[in-house]
């Protein structure tokens, strides 16, 4: 396949996704600070651009235990919108799951994933 071929499919395939969160924040806040870098970089690329970012925080336990994750994260998407990066629109922030969902809301994001919520535990969570 040539170049040329190679783009174009590249291009029809991000014109026919919908917008979709292309990063995740990391989790750990000892990697946070490659959050922006990692941002910019994909945002340079041509037929790739930046939705926003997503974090998880922990699973199951205490769902406050997620709030510090979670604000890291609106801290990190505040900054980063501010900038005003050319390919990056930072548009949603997706945090939480089922269990820490409120506390997501609470901290700014715009996208939760609530699945077990919905849909009960799956069976290889039993």
């Amino acid at each position: 396949m040539n170049k040329e071929s190679l783009e174009h499919r590249v291009r029809a395939l991000k014109d026919s996704l919908p917008p979709t969160v292309l990063l995740v924040a990391a989790a750990k806040t000892r990697d946070a600070d490659e959050v922006p870098a990692l941002v910019r970089q994909v945002a340079a690329l041509s037929h790739l651009g930046v939705q926003g970012l997503m974090t998880m925080g922990p699973r199951f336990g205490d769902p406050e235990d997620a709030r510090p994750y979670f604000r890291l994260t609106k801290n990190l998407f505040d900054q980063l919108a501010a900038e005003n990066i050319p390919g990056a629109r930072m548009k949603y922030l997706s945090m939480g799951m089922s269990n820490s969902y409120q506390l997501a809301i609470e901290e700014g994001a715009n996208i939760v994933r609530i699945g077990t919520k919905l849909f009960g535990v799956r069976a290889q969570e039993l």
